[in-house]
């Protein structure tokens, strides 16, 4: 028998690697020339490529779970198509929504590309089909996108448009392939960016520093140590973590803070030890001591009431009398703590009266923008370029962005966009209900708990800031819209699983 005879497709497969290998390494000689960032940029790209080469068989699960740890990096981003707009309100633009590449826009192309590959190539995957939760979202697409025609600049309506798909992106890929082994991950994702926020925010009041680290893609420059003075508070730095603004990360944290708080009143029978129920605690605590440190009275007002409305649903829904215990212990925390945050919070309460008139004077101002197109509103990205235009040049009132969701989407574009808005928030908060109704003690309905009362705290925040589609803020809202369409089949298949063992064995 011949020798090619006894060759196997993995001794071909050996020799092809180390002819590839061989013909890679000529290419690259020329490297060492480089100068030393070139050179280290290509050395850390061919590690990249390596790695993603032995993480191959999973590397779509590695790269989502990457995104849930990245989700805090979501403002780092390089606007792009900026020239023609007012340098000296590119800040607040970003609140309408501005075009960009960024951390998350990577992930996602390489999570949509292995998906495509998965889907055409493979053909491992079917064609994603569209559900009800899909076709609210498409309302609130086409909501923007009837807005722009009549719109004073459509160029900042295509902004806004491109910004609302990489977010819808990121809910339509989690939405499709989370399951419940991705869960734990999930959870450690959030707790991960508390702390992080946290402790960042904790160095940012504490010294002053890095005030504004992601107002310029995290890479310095005039920006970073800025933060605007707020009367009555002037003597205090309020912290930002990676967030644009210190109500954004108030916002960011008090819908953090929900899934390690609801795993420490409410853990898995039996599973969880005390020690890790002090964990969990203990990041709800730090989360807390982050969200004190922003001097957010919006966010305070959110978290409090997500809060109780979570407690009252644990309490009478769940019959969970055991959390009385676990919150007595946190209330004398809190108390112990108060002489440290009892200034601070008492300081922000007595901010003077003129920041809540202004922004009672801009709601006015807003109704009367939303007036003039009360169906498609002025246009999507557009409310501060319709305060420029019909109302500032008039009143001399501030151009600022909305302070107030329902006027800000009103405004922008009418009651289609509102309607998509909220008929998002309100199938994601009525399909985790289902599951909080049924409770059955499980991860999902945990997770379903902590994700209802994380939209409380959204919605009621959103009364008083513009802060709804800060970076982080919205991608972490999309992932939560994502686990309210994947939890309830989650659900069901464990309470199923649960039933059929709890069934008597067959007689023989």
């Amino acid at each position: 028998m011949s020798a090619a005879a006894h060759q196997t497709p993995g001794t071909s497969r050996h020799l092809w690697t180390m002819l590839l290998g061989v013909a890679f390494a000529f290419a690259l000689f020329q490297i060492w020339d480089l100068e030393t960032r070139w050179f280290l940029v290509a050395v850390a790209a061919i590690c990249l490529v390596a790695g993603s080469v032995v993480i191959s068989p999973v590397f779509s699960e590695v790269l989502m779970i990457g995104m849930f740890f990245s989700i805090s990096l979501a403002s780092f981003i390089k606007w792009l198509g900026t020239g023609s707009l007012r340098e000296d309100d590119l800040g607040n633009y970003v609140y309408g929504g501005l075009m960009g590449v960024g951390v998350i826009d990577g992930m996602l192309l390489g999570l949509y590309l292995s998906w495509g590959f998965r889907i055409f190539v493979l053909r491992e995957e079917r064609l994603p089909r569209l559900i009800l939760p899909d076709l609210i979202v498409l309302w609130f697409i086409f909501a923007e996108l009837i807005s722009i025609p009549g719109s004073i600049s459509q160029l900042l309506g295509l902004h806004s448009v491109a910004y609302l798909l990489r977010f819808v992106a990121a809910y339509v890929y989690v939405s499709r392939h989370i399951k419940r082994h991705h869960l734990p991950w999930l959870l450690g994702a959030f707790c991960f960016t508390i702390i992080g926020e946290s402790a960042l925010g904790i160095v940012q009041h504490t010294t002053g520093k890095l005030l504004g680290i992601a107002l310029d893609k995290g890479a310095g420059g005039d920006s970073l140590q800025y933060q605007y003075n707020v009367p009555g508070i002037e003597q205090y730095h309020r912290a930002t973590g990676t967030c644009f603004d210190s109500h954004s990360l108030g916002l960011f944290l008090a819908m953090l803070i929900p899934f390690p708080a609801v795993m420490w009143l409410v853990p898995p029978r039996g599973s969880l030890t005390l020690s890790r129920r002090m964990m969990f605690a203990s990041i709800a605590g730090l989360g807390t001591v982050g969200l004190v440190l922003t001097f957010s009275r919006s966010a305070w007002l959110g978290f409090a009431a997500a809060v109780l409305v979570g407690l009252a649903v644990m309490l009478w829904v769940w019959k969970e009398k055991q959390i009385w215990k676990w919150c007595g212990i946190g209330l004398i925390v809190a108390l112990a703590a108060s002489p440290v945050f009892f200034d601070y919070i008492s300081d922000k309460l007595r901010s003077p009266e003129g920041l809540l008139t202004v922004r009672f004077q801009q709601y006015e101002d807003a109704w009367h923008l939303w007036e003039r197109n009360l169906i498609t509103g002025i246009g999507a990205g557009n409310a501060m370029e319709g305060q420029r235009k019909y109302i500032g040049l008039k009143t001399g009132a501030k151009i600022l962005p909305i302070h107030n969701v329902i006027l800000y989407i009103g405004c922008e574009m009418g009651v289609f966009g509102l309607i998509g808005f909220y008929g998002i928030i309100y199938l994601a908060m009525r399909r985790l209900w289902r599951i909080i109704r049924t409770q059955g003690n499980t991860m999902e309905s945990r997770f379903a708990l902590a994700s209802w009362i994380s939209l409380v705290a959204y919605s009621v925040e959103g009364m008083g800031t513009p802060m709804f589609r800060e970076m982080n803020t919205f991608l972490l809202f999309w992932i939560l819209v994502a686990i309210s369409t994947a939890l309830p089949k989650m659900h069901e298949r464990t309470l199923s699983e649960r039933s059929e063992q709890a069934l008597p064995a067959p007689a023989t």
